[in-house]
């Protein structure tokens, strides 16, 4: 059984539930990266000190295509340094995060086209001060608007909280992974505290906590799209 069949909906429209299917698979097959990640890590921890040593030795090339002298070759032994730093877990984590914006922007895109384009705010201002900027989240308040759905998405929580991953990814992106002002104007919760100019620090738990965020408030939009393009 998929690990996104507990998300799957009964809808009627067919470019509604073909785009809400999509945005699902991009979504498993984040989890799944994400998943594999920690499960090798949890591997390497484990290993006893033999199997350690035979690790060490070994040599991962990126491609069989060139000589060893042009080729990228990592050391086991690094790759093990690497896992026990918990470097390139946090690396890894950024890079989901980065893909799991990435599957919403498409989405909230192919939704935005199917309700024809409505006129989208140039900002909004929410109760908690949090304004709110990005071209995506906006969309979403625009095809709210335009449908009077009230859906659970445009919430101050929830729609806060999308705005935040936006300004993380956009860190990640175009600030080679580093905090700005941006996320200290823009984020609520633990993404405003990271201090501009640090590297933004993924815990374990934020993965899991944005797929809830970007797929269980998402979901009474979706619905409400749906009935009105079927009717």
């Amino acid at each position: 059984m998929s690990i996104m069949s507990k998300w799957e909906l009964n809808l009627r429209y067919p470019k509604v539930c073909s785009a809400y299917n999509a945005y699902l698979a991009n979504l498993e097959r984040i989890e799944a990266m994400y998943a594999f990640m920690l499960f090798g890590t949890e591997l390497i921890q484990s290993l006893d000190d033999v199997t350690r040593d035979i690790v060490s030795s070994l040599d991962i090339r990126l491609s069989d295509n060139f000589s060893d002298g042009v080729t990228t070759i990592h050391s086991g032994r690094s790759m093990l340094s690497a896992v026990e730093s918990c470097e390139i877990q946090n690396d890894f984590a950024l890079a989901c995060l980065l893909a799991i914006c990435s599957s919403v922007e498409d989405f909230v895109g192919d939704l935005f086209s199917l309700c024809d384009r409505p006129e989208v705010p140039k900002d909004v201002t929410l109760r908690n001060g949090i304004h709110l900027t990005s071209p995506t989240v906006l969309k979403i308040i625009a095809i709210d608007r335009q449908w009077t759905i009230h859906s659970n998405i445009i919430d101050t929580v929830e729609i806060s909280f999308l705005q935040s991953l936006i300004h993380v990814r956009n860190a990640v992106a175009h600030n080679v992974g580093r905090a700005n002002e941006k996320m200290a104007k823009g984020c609520v919760g633990r993404w405003k505290q990271q201090i501009a100019g640090t590297k933004i620090i993924v815990e374990k738990n934020d993965i899991d906590e944005a797929f809830h965020f970007v797929l269980l408030p998402m979901i009474s939009l979706v619905q409400g799209i749906d009935a009105m393009l079927s009717d």
